[in-house]
């Protein structure tokens, strides 16, 4: 059953192809021995050149194209057609020149297989090269040029106007003749930024290329539209033999191009598609991997498009690259999906879609009907499970025939062995990003959670930050409100302080200054005393008689504790007084000039009288130190804010390693892993804060009732900056 599921047809591959050969009617094709004025051996040297191609040169797929002559192809055509009727295409067309002033620039045209040779012939007259005018007179004839540049020349070529649409590909474009190397400037702009110019022919690979084409080829150069191009290797074979005078031979050299039908369209679709679909010579890796080989169903709705009696069992052939199952409504794109989900005993992601996965079985496994999967692991060993309706699956191991004892599930030790999705969780996956990201991510759980505990610790260390910050920055709002008042103070005290009158204030304000000082200090006296006073007063002793001898003994002791706290305290307030009483001259002595300088003063006072408003001046001054004592808290704590301002920069710049070098950079080599392994049938691209819906509603929700249009928050998520938090 295998092999003849092997046998089916299971979609696009890649295959070898070289798209830019001559033949025998270019003078330097080396014919050896063949006499080309013999009809039977050119049909013969035809023979000759597609079984070299083909069986030599593994080529699959072969362009033909002269210049300016078509001569050759119908030989050729007719000759694969004969040896090679399903396994080798040619692709007819003709190398044709752009005439660009003092310049040439070649081009490949080519045509779909089976076009007649003629109509290519007339093809070229439409350009104005005649068929006797066609090349050069001389010796060595050499081919004419079109009188077009290279964007009319490629609007020809690709034109449906006659009926036959073509594909443009320009040749050799980093040597002679070639579009890189012969144009530049603006020319040269001009004609790589051609929407008709999808693919240039290159010697090696990318990476061969100098800096700049690389860049241009890579779409890399804002002055050519960061135009990106495939790039393609070909042989311009000139014959079936190892190089001669520097040619090559046919098929020499050849791109691996993913096709599933042969015509220009395919290959124009697969050029612009290149970077899942080009594979040059030198970058092809085959690669092994796990995967569904077939199905087989016996009965049911998918056998035989559910006749009851009908024998033959449904066969399936899935591509390597199988990853998405497409088809009309009705055609049995669910029933397959829940098949290959039932052959595996696979659980549905969702409480719906396990519903739906019971309803479909139900309705077209009945009982009998039987399902085979056949299983490839990347080693090459194959698999075979099978399940019955209402049973459970059964693998075997298709080279010995022997049962395992082994569940499907665990065929792919670590890992299940295909992740499989309905129509309704496909529509799930793309409506939620975030459940894209997750699938990511199943494939990065052990690596991810070390990573997600640092991110978490750093989060709540930036919430607790954010408060202090935010705690920090109301004080110096604050602050600065009341130190707007600070220059006046300053200027009425300068006035103030003025004329013969200063020196006195000055005294009086030191004086102050000092009275000020000695209540603080006597404050402090009187409080640290009441202090220890307050002390005192806890300390009472145990009355009550004690319940036995051992607690009397302890009673005492404790009593005797308070006691000695007691008398230490006393001693300790009667010591503080006594030193406190050794200045008690000094501030009697101060007492008794501060009250001299007072009466002084209010003579003062009486002499100039409102001029002189002492009460004021003490309460600007005061307000001053205030406001000064103000400052300087106010300064540290700007220190303070700009200190953890500074520390939050290193934690958020190690948030953004971790989310977008370190978690992102996780993602996206792992996407790019999947994407390789996928062959480009699927290509996965994660961007760092690229869920603009998701930023766009938090920030509604974040300033909800701000009387804020929706579309502000729309603007804000879709412009270039990038939150850290």
């Amino acid at each position: 059953m295998l092999n003849k599921i092997l046998s089916l047809p299971n979609g696009a591959h890649f295959y070898r192809v070289d798209l830019h050969n001559h033949t025998p009617a270019d003078p330097g094709f080396h014919c050896g021995k063949y006499n080309l004025n013999n009809p039977e051996e050119c049909r013969e040297l035809a023979r000759e050149y597609v079984r070299f191609a083909h069986e030599v040169q593994k080529i699959d797929i072969l362009g033909i194209t002269d210049h300016n002559d078509t001569s050759w192809i119908q030989q050729i055509q007719e000759a694969a057609a004969e040896l090679y009727p399903d396994s080798l295409i040619i692709f007819p067309g003709v190398e044709v020149g752009a005439n660009e002033g003092k310049r040439q620039v070649h081009f490949l045209a080519l045509f779909n297989p089976h076009t007649n040779p003629a109509h290519i012939d007339h093809f070229i007259s439409s350009l104005g090269l005649l068929p006797h005018a066609r090349f050069h007179d001389g010796s060595s004839p050499t081919p004419r040029l079109t009188q077009l540049n290279t964007r009319q020349l490629t609007q020809r070529i690709v034109s449906r106007e006659d009926g036959m649409p073509g594909l443009a590909i320009a040749a050799h474009a980093i040597r002679k003749n070639g579009l890189f190397h012969e144009l530049e400037g603006e020319s040269r702009v001009l004609a790589y930024e051609d929407p008709n110019l999808v693919a240039v022919e290159i010697p090696n690979t990318r990476a061969d290329l100098s800096d700049f084409v690389q860049r241009l080829v890579n779409g890399e150069e804002e002055h050519y539209g960061f135009k990106a191009v495939a790039c393609i290797n070909s042989s311009d074979g000139r014959g079936l033999t190892k190089k001669l005078n520097g040619r090559l031979p046919v098929g020499e050299k050849a791109t691996r191009i993913k096709l599933s039908t042969f015509n220009v369209e395919a290959l124009r679709h697969a050029l612009i598609d290149f970077d899942s679909r080009i594979r040059l010579e030198g970058s092809h890796v085959e690669e092994k991997y796990p995967r569904l080989l077939g199905l087989a169903v016996e009965g049911g709705f998918l056998s035989g498009d559910g006749k009851p009696n009908h024998k033959e069992p449904f066969l399936i052939h899935f591509n390597q690259n199988l990853n998405t199952i497409i088809g009309g409504r009705g055609t049995g794109k669910s029933s397959l999906i829940e098949a290959i989900r039932y052959v595996f005993d696979l659980s549905p992601r969702t409480e719906a879609t396990a519903t739906q996965h019971t309803n479909i079985t139900a309705a077209t496994l009945p009982k009998g009907a039987c399902i085979t999967a056949f299983y490839e692991l990347a080693n090459g060993s194959r698999y075979k499970i099978v399940r019955r309706a209402e049973q459970n699956p059964t693998v075997f191991d298709i080279d010995s025939g022997q049962k395992i004892d082994i569940h499907p599930k665990n065929l792919l030790p670590g890992d299940v062995p295909l992740e499989v999705y309905g129509q309704k969780e496909v529509y799930e996956i793309a409506n939620d990003v975030s459940f894209q990201l997750n699938l990511i991510d199943t494939f990065l759980i052990e690596s991810l959670h070390e990573v997600e505990r640092r991110e978490n610790e750093l989060l709540r260390w930036l919430e607790s930050n954010s408060q202090q910050i935010m705690r920090l920055e109301d004080e110096i709002q604050e602050a600065d409100q009341q130190l707007a008042q600070l220059p006046a103070v300053t200027l009425e005290l300068e006035r103030l302080e003025n004329d013969t009158i200063l020196q006195k204030l000055q005294d009086k304000k030191a004086l102050e200054h000092e009275k000020h000082e000695l209540q603080r200090f006597e404050q402090t006296i009187r409080q640290r005393e009441q202090t220890l006073v307050d002390l005192r007063t806890t300390l009472t002793t145990t009355d009550t008689e004690p319940a036995s001898e051992f607690l009397a003994v302890q009673t005492n002791l404790l009593n005797r504790v308070h006691m000695l706290i007691d008398q230490t305290l006393e001693t300790l307030l009667n010591q503080i007084e006594g030193v406190w009483q050794e200045g008690l001259t000094e501030r009697d002595q101060w007492q008794e000039r501060y009250a001299a300088n007072e009466e002084a003063f209010q003579e003062l006072l009486q002499t100039h009288g409102d001029a002189l408003s002492i009460e004021r001046y003490f309460a600007l001054q005061t307000k001053k130190q205030t406001l000064e004592q103000l400052a300087l808290q106010k300064s540290k704590q700007e220190k303070r804010l700009g200190k953890l301002q500074a520390e939050r920069q290193e934690k958020l710049q190690a948030l953004h390693q971790v989310r977008f070098e370190e978690a992102f950079e996780m993602r996206r080599q792992k996407a790019a892993e999947l994407t390789a392994a996928l062959q480009g049938n699927v290509r996965i691209s994660i961007t760092a804060a690229g869920h603009k819906e998701a930023l766009a509603e938090f920030l509604k929700q974040l300033f909800e009732r701000r009387g804020i249009s929706k579309n502000v928050f729309q603007l804000l998520a879709e412009s270039d900056m990038r939150p850290l938090e």
